[in-house]
């Protein structure tokens, strides 16, 4: 909110005015009026008569005929043929006045007094105070400010509380006078600098507290609008309950409540709820199918699967590898081997852990079947190299005693065909196959006995052996 100053509409007014009721001198009545500042413009103030609301009560006068308002002093005795002031209602007014009067005569608490119209009447002591000074006690500046308010919410909650709101800022600040002016949206302001000073802070202040509240008054029915509907849902939805167990209620809810709020979004339930106290899980949903995939995403389990020692190392494979595998397929969260009790601890939720508990007992139970496929594999490689063995010396033997028998037959061979010459270079050598001979008959690589029996050569060389026997002849 801004203000605006109008520096030319200073006036001086008694010190006793700046609590903003004052008195209006009537001239035509000979009285005094009690009235409510109101406004400044020029050398006239807006009063506001008695305690009246309506705008027949107020009224534009002249500054003079403005004073402090002032009480009867207390033990005030009037004596007679002296001037005086008396309290009684004023016409057309809706509050008391006090008129001009003169004491004609006085008996004990009471006052017999003529008014400057004629009349007379008796009244009491507390009826009567001396005239009123025309001229001010102190003379304080005072000024006119406007307090323009721009927001509609924050000037409709000042309309509807100004009584309020008037007397709290004035009462603070010292002001002499707060008016509300509809049409335009403003606050007018009469006082001094300073008490002008405090009441545009407080104003603000209330300005400032009011669009706060507007916003949790708004924020506050959003709420309630939502909770309503949330009751609703609640009431008319799908509702399963699980436990779990203590241990696993961090992995339940996530960090900062994030997997509570992936399994909402992924399977729109209506609500899930962890009570620390069963423990247990509480969903509500539209479906039954939208809770049981909350479910399956939220029932966490742990359980030991007993192995023996020989499974271990089959277990986790080299490295870690089956290991690695079993959590990646089953998406298990956590997979330990405790060793002093050999046994296999999965946690997960309850689908992901029977999971791996398929897993692990399939994987099993090729260990067997692995193990046999390799002692059988073992037997079978231990008992083809013992029969390598055996064949390799057996036919060794054999061969030698081939060659030796057909080196003989082949000599006699030549000999009888040939004689002489044919027969003096054919030999077995000694691993049993024949050699050169000096007359340039080859050897094919073949046995002795292939020799004797003329097996060993082909049909280009068979006429070499049977030429040289001729010539041996």
């Amino acid at each position: 909110a801004r203000t605006r100053v109008n520096e030319a509409q200073r006036l001086t007014v008694p010190a006793g005015i700046m609590s903003g009721l004052v008195q209006l001198r009537d001239e035509e009545q000979k009285c005094y009026l009690q009235a409510k500042l109101l406004d400044l413009r020029g050398d006239k103030v807006l009063v506001q008569l008695g305690g009246g609301e309506g705008s027949g009560q107020q009224r534009w006068v002249r500054w003079d005929l403005v004073h402090e308002e002032t009480a009867a002093p207390a033990g005030f005795v009037a004596e007679q043929s002296a001037p005086v002031e008396v309290m009684r209602q004023a016409a057309g007014a809706t509050a008391t006045a006090w008129f001009d009067a003169e004491v004609v005569d006085v008996k004990g608490e009471f006052f017999k007094v003529r008014f400057d119209s004629g009349a007379t009447d008796v009244v009491e002591c507390g009826q009567i105070r001396p005239p009123t000074s025309p001229a001010p006690r102190a003379a304080p500046s005072i000024v006119k400010q406007i307090f323009p308010v721009a927001d509609p919410k924050v000037f409709e909650w000042f309309v509807e509380n100004q009584e309020r709101v008037i007397a709290d800022t004035c009462a603070k600040s010292g002001l002499l006078a707060l008016r509300v002016v509809k049409p335009s949206s403003q606050l007018v302001m009469l006082g001094g600098a300073k008490s002008i000073g405090r009441a545009k802070m407080l104003l603000e202040l209330h300005g400032r507290h009011v669009a706060d509240m507007q916003r949790i008054h708004t924020e506050r029915q959003t709420l309630a609008s939502k909770l309503l509907a949330e009751k609703d849902r609640v009431a008319t939805g799908v509702r399963i309950e699980f436990p779990v167990e203590r241990e696993l209620i961090g992995l339940v809810i996530g960090k900062s409540g994030r997997h509570l709020a992936e399994t909402k979004k992924a399977t729109g339930v209506d609500a899930v709820q962890v009570d620390a106290s069963g423990p247990s899980v509480v969903v509500i949903g539209p479906t039954q199918e939208s809770v049981e995939a909350a479910k399956e995403m939220l029932e966490f389990v742990s359980e030991s699967i007993p192995v023996q020692n020989e499974q271990i190392g089959w277990l986790i494979g080299k490295n870690g590898r089956n290991f690695r595998e079993l959590q990646e397929k089953t998406k298990v969260t956590r997979l330990n081997l405790n060793k002093a009790s050999n046994q296999v601890v999965l946690v997960g939720t309850r689908s992901a852990v029977e999971a791996a508990k398929l897993y692990i007992e399939t994987h099993l139970q090729f260990l067997s079947e692995v193990e046999g496929e390799q002692r059988e594999t073992e037997r079978l490689r231990h008992e083809l190299r013992g029969i390598s063995i055996g064949d390799n010396e057996a036919g060794g033997r054999e061969r030698a005693r081939g060659g030796q028998r057909g080196g003989e037959r082949g000599t006699e061979r030549v000999t009888e065909r040939g004689g002489g010459r044919g027969a003096r270079d054919v030999a077995p050598t000694a691993n049993g196959r024949a050699g050169h001979g000096r007359d340039g008959v080859p050897t094919t690589g073949a046995t002795a006995a292939e020799v004797a029996t003329g097996d060993w050569a082909d049909e280009s060389d068979a006429p070499h052996a049977e030429r040289g026997g001729d010539r041996g002849g």
